[in-house]
């Protein structure tokens, strides 16, 4: 018995010390700081408001108040409803906010806001004012149907005009039928009448019609073994490339003329299951053309190959709260490089030969700098290709995952590669990334927030660029989370992640840690990755439509930033005019322009190079010389035209080289699109679609284009009458008629979209000009046609006159693009293109028209916008005693024995012009037409000529002969426009530089 009281008196010693214990274990550990910084992102609206994804459900937040007084703050849950919870002192100024007692409710969402004054402690939160936090919780998939669904286990047919054959189904009014399709996929339906032919009449049910419960808790990933063991992954991913814009282009590009071949292709996929990724390589080779490949001669007995290597991961964070609470995110880890390589195409080649052995001289490649050269050519056409968005994707292969667990809620995913290069570089392109991005919507209190989080990598960039690059790739991902279908619940995500690169090296680099001062001459390097996406999401529940739609605006996040040596770093060099005109086999060389960084101004400049100090050689290898400013072409140059390659050899012992294009035969169209704004700025538009149509007749194309990354286009043609229609998505198309003339290089005008917010009726005007005084004209007659330089046909059900200053108002005229046309007695009719928008009138569409000449008259005209202020016309030749003249405005009159021969009659200092010069007497030699940009005179890097809207008109008589526009987005303030022979030929030359042009 003593032994017994003796044993139960240390059972109730230990329970109460244990007891005791207990206790004070539950008083002094109230929760835990941490959370993995992996699962917070920022919402994108509000950069100060942080989200975390899952955090526990005991999380501590320490807080910092700037004065060491009270600590204020709200916290509330989705509901809105205000959580009481404790505080503590942690430290002078520092507050530990503790949790409620019971800990936070699993699955719930809070909201913690900071007053001024208070901040977060933590580094990862320290810019954020208020932070929205999700309480983790077990995995859960469960869902339950409300009383109104009927579930139906056959095949349900297809609905036909909201009509659904449904046989022997027992359904009433109000009913909802849930099922399956003959294809398996789930469909749900409505019932709002039952019909007497055994049909019922249907539409979309709202989804807490379906549902009365639905809870999705859990992170979702890809089986990469299930996707890389089906058997025909390979060929549908070659098959998608093959159906790529990107793979199109490639090949005429590659090819030119020629008949493209078949390029072969190599496909690699290996699955990576610590990871969870899957590793794709897709090889392209080209075999060599008749006439070598991407334009490059030398190339005809080498192969190029193009190599893109992605590794790609996904997961799928999903927290669906019941019928309205929903969270998706996806975390895209990725892992990115291009190649470009050339090797002999001969059975000799060997894989395991280095560089110096590949090439003989029998092959054209003498060493390893002509192969660098030859690889640099390469890379310069790929950049144009991948220059717009939808040319530089690939879709690879769609992967669908089905939550068996609830019946219509399924993820799916389509995988595109991309790239965007913009490369001056002359070694092998490549380079490789890994990073993880997540970016995400919520639904908080009624309305969508997308969110996405920050910057992480797990390892250093490896790049191997030399000269001037900028280059973005990476992995495209169109994520989408479906509930049964678009129309009831839908959230996609299109996210973006990739690598970008802004460099300036001498020599190629393999790791970072590897840069040091002494290892160039001279260099700026900044890599880093950037993120963007789209999201849409659509949540359709009785009371509402809740609808969202929000592009994430591309983010940079430097991984290092490094400058050494040189505050001026060689970049390269450029052309300032991309095609020239062939006169005869004589070409005026065009500006040779050598690009720098200043490092210390933090921008790019040009410098204008003798020509004595570079060498020019032909496509086909024929060294070239140039004698007073022209090239002589010789006579077995090509009838079509050539391409140039002018070199240069810097102090930095390094040569530069660019290409541009001499047409002999044949014309080029030419032009620029870009966005217009209702306050008048513009910017330009990559990916716009460009169609050309021979005359007035758009039912067929005969090509069709996309813009460049600076909204550019060109198409080679034939002299004649064409219609170009340019579309964009979210702009309303624009048709605009063009003539060609023989050998021409012909600019358009600067093509100008408007958004598609622009509708219903409008407003527009301008004043309409004397082109020999510049003053408003009176009663000139008004009339407008639809589309631009639209001079004949049918005209709109709208007339007006001029007042007694020339300005005209056109109203209540439909939202859109117009020519107007201006006439009255004894004077050229007259045309310009506008714009009537709804929420914005633009009234300064001026122009002019001129009074009728004598026959062997010429009148040149020239009109431009608001900026620069003063641009000057330049009428130059010589004389018959061989001397020379120049009529502008310091010397408005030439004169020869007592005869004045031309005549400046108006000088326009203050924008739009006209400025006006009239050819009098017959030519004697040749005469050449100038525009000079006296606003920025002292600028070498001035673009703002090709950006002033400036027109030149030609008139002989009664009749406009020539139009010119001046081309877009060029270095220079001397516009040539055109010379003018005796017999009264006008050559178009339209190139833009800093040089004055000679008599």
């Amino acid at each position: 018995m003593k032994h017994l009281t003796r044993i139960l008196s240390i059972i109730l010693v230990l329970t109460v010390f244990a007891g005791s214990f207990v206790g004070s274990w539950h008083l002094f550990n109230q929760g835990t700081y941490e959370f993995d910084s992996e699962d917070l992102a920022v919402f994108d609206e509000n950069l100060s408001c942080y989200y975390l994804q899952k955090v526990d459900r005991d999380i501590i937040f320490r807080v910092r108040c700037e004065k060491d007084s009270a600590l204020s703050y709200s916290l509330v849950d989705d509901d809105n409803n205000s959580i009481q919870t404790n505080t503590q002192k942690a430290a002078k100024g520092c507050y530990d906010i503790l949790p409620p007692s019971g800990g936070y409710e699993a699955g719930v969402k809070y909201t913690l806001s900071l007053p001024d004054g208070v901040s977060f402690e933590a580094e990862d939160l320290k810019d954020a004012r208020s932070l929205v936090f999700s309480i983790d919780k077990e995995a859960v998939e469960k869902y339950e149907f409300t009383d109104a669904v009927v579930k139906v286990d056959t095949a349900i047919e297809d609905v036909i005009d909201n009509t659904l054959n449904i046989g022997d189904i027992s359904v009433n009014a109000g009913d909802i039928i849930f099922g399956q399709d003959a294809n398996n996929e789930y469909v749900v339906y409505k019932v709002t009448e039952v019909n007497s032919d055994g049909t019922a009449t249907v539409t979309d049910p709202a989804i807490d019609e379906i549902y009365s419960d639905l809870e999705v808790y859990g992170e979702y990933v890809w089986d990469v073994d299930d996707i890389v063991s089906n058997p025909d992954l390979e060929i549908e991913i070659i098959e998608n490339v093959k159906q790529s814009s990107f793979f199109s282009s490639l090949m005429l590009t590659a090819y030119a003329a020629e008949t493209p071949r078949d390029g072969k292709f190599d496909v690699k996929i290996t699955p990576d299951n610590d990871k969870n990724s899957i590793e794709i390589e897709i090889t392209i080779t080209l075999e060599p053309g008749e006439n070598g490949l991407f334009g490059i001669g030398e190339l005809r007995n080498q192969q190029v190959s193009i190599t893109l290597s992605a590794e790609v991961g996904l997961s799928t964070k999903c927290n669906i709260q019941g019928i309205t609470n929903w969270d998706l995110s996806a975390a895209v880890a990725t892992d990115f490089s291009w190649e470009v390589d050339i090797s002999l195409y001969t059975d000799e080649w060997k894989k395991d030969s280095d560089l110096e052995g590949l090439f003989s001289e029998k092959n054209k490649f003498a060493n390893l700098v002509d192969y660098h050269k030859n690889v640099k050519k390469i890379t310069e056409k790929l950049n144009n290709l991948t220059a717009d968005v939808t040319g530089g994707e690939i879709k690879l292969f769609d992967w669908k995952l089905p939550i068996p667990s609830v019946p219509g809620l399924y993820f799916s995913t389509e995988i595109k590669l991309f790239a965007k290069l913009d490369v001056a570089a002359d070694v092998t392109i490549g380079q490789s990334n890994e990073t993880v991005y997540t970016v995400g919507i919520c639904f908080i209190r009624d309305d969508f927030e997308a969110y996405s989080n920050t910057y992480r990598s797990s390892r250093d960039i490896t790049l191997s660029l030399s000269g001037k690059a900028k280059a973005k790739a990476g992995i495209k991902l169109v994520i989408k989370a479906t509930l049964i279908n678009d129309k009831i619940a839908n959230i996609n995500l299109d996210p973006q992640v990739g690598l970008y690169a802004d460099l300036y090296v001498t020599f190629p680099i393999s790791e970072l840690d590897e840069i040091d001062g002494n290892n160039f001459l001279y260099s700026y390097f900044e890599p880093g990755v950037y993120f963007g996406a789209n999201i849409n999401a659509t949540l359709n529940v009785l009371v509402k439509k809740f609808e969202f739609s929000y592009e994430l605006v591309e983010k940079k996040f430097p991984i290092d930033e490094l400058t050494f040596g040189n505050k001026k770093i060689a970049m390269g060099l450029s052309v300032n005019a991309s095609t020239v005109r062939a006169v005869d086999k004589v070409v005026s060389v065009p500006d040779i322009l050598f690009e720098y960084f200043d490092v210390k101004g933090g921008n790019t400049d040009t410098e204008k190079l003798s020509l004595d100090d570079v060498k020019f050689v032909a496509n086909d290898g024929t060294k070239l010389k140039v004698d007073n400013g022209k090239i002589t072409l010789p006579d077995a140059t090509a009838s079509s035209g050539v391409y140039i390659t002018a070199t240069y050899l810097h102090t930095d012992g390094k040569t530069y080289s660019t290409t541009f294009r001499v047409l002999i035969s044949g014309s080029v169209l030419e032009g620029k699109v870009s966005a217009y704004d209702t306050d008048a700025s513009t910017s330009e538009l990559e990916g716009a679609t460009v169609k050309l149509y021979s005359g007035s007749n758009t039912t067929t194309p005969l090509s069709t284009i996309k813009t460049d990354e600076s909204g550019k286009f060109s198409f080679n043609i034939a002299k004649g009458n064409y219609t170009l229609v340019i579309s964009a998505d979210g702009y309303r198309t624009l048709t605009s008629s063009q003539t060609v003339a023989d050998d021409e290089i012909k600019y358009t005008e600067h093509i100008l979209l408007m958004d598609n917010s622009q509708s219903g009726l409008g407003s527009a005007g301008g004043t309409v000009m004397n082109a020999l005084d510049g003053k408003g004209l009176s009663n000139v007659t008004i009339k407008l046609r639809n589309d631009w330089n639209n001079t004949s046909g049918p005209y709109c059900e709208y007339e007006t006159t001029t007042s007694s200053s020339g300005r005209y108002t056109i109203e209540n005229m439909p939202v859109g693009y117009y020519t107007v046309e201006a006439s009255r007695h004894g004077y050229v009719t007259g045309y310009t293109n506008i714009i009537v928008l709804s929420d914005a009138e633009r009234s300064d569409f001026d122009f002019t028209i001129t009074p009728t000449l004598n026959e062997d008259e010429i009148r040149i005209v020239l009109t431009w916008g608001s900026s620069p202020s003063d641009l000057d016309s330049h009428l130059i030749g010589r004389t018959p005693s061989n001397g020379t003249f120049n009529v502008y405005y310091s010397d408005k009159e030439y004169h020869y024995d007592g005869v004045e021969m031309a005549n400046l009659d108006v000088d326009d200092t203050s924008s739009y012009g006209p400025e006006t010069i009239t050819i009098l007497e017959n030519i004697y030699g040749t005469y050449t037409y100038a525009v000079h940009n006296y606003s920025n005179r002292n600028s070498s890097s001035s673009t703002a000529l090709s950006f002033s809207g400036a027109v030149v008109r030609v008139f002989v008589g009664s009749v406009q002969v020539a139009e010119y526009n001046v081309p877009t987005d060029q270095v220079g303030t001397y516009w040539t426009v055109f010379e003018i022979a005796r017999n009264g030929r006008i050559l178009p030359i339209n190139t833009i530089s800093n040089t004055k042009p000679a008599a």
